[in-house]
């Protein structure tokens, strides 16, 4: 798997185990979202901006990494800020969606 920026997460080469990927349209920016084994990356097509979120102990995403470097022609002109909170809502939205996080409501 090639990270973008050429990087990889956590320092580790991945096998995949598993591999899911979605286009998230939020906000009206697209958001890719895919499985690697126990992470969760999000990048914004057209950009370089990208995270990486790992699941805790306790059920919870965190980031481990992250690039947020302008490149000379972007498409997209969103703040590195917007793209974190896309990004949360779209990992967010996949743990829930591969059993990683379970929604607790309270009354």
């Amino acid at each position: 798997m090639d990270y973008p920026g050429g990087c990889q997460p956590s320092g580790k080469s991945f096998r995949k185990r598993r591999t899911d990927m979605k286009l998230f349209s939020l906000a009206r920016s697209k958001i890719a979202v895919e499985v690697l084994d126990d992470e969760i990356l999000v990048t914004m097509p057209g950009t370089s901006f990208s995270i990486v979120y790992v699941r805790t102990k306790d059920d919870q995403l965190v980031a481990s990494y992250f690039s947020g470097r302008k490149i000379r022609d972007e498409r997209n002109r969103v703040s590195f800020a917007h793209f974190l909170s896309l990004a949360w809502a779209a990992a967010n939205e996949k743990a829930k969606e591969i059993g990683w996080i379970v929604s607790r409501r309270t009354n």
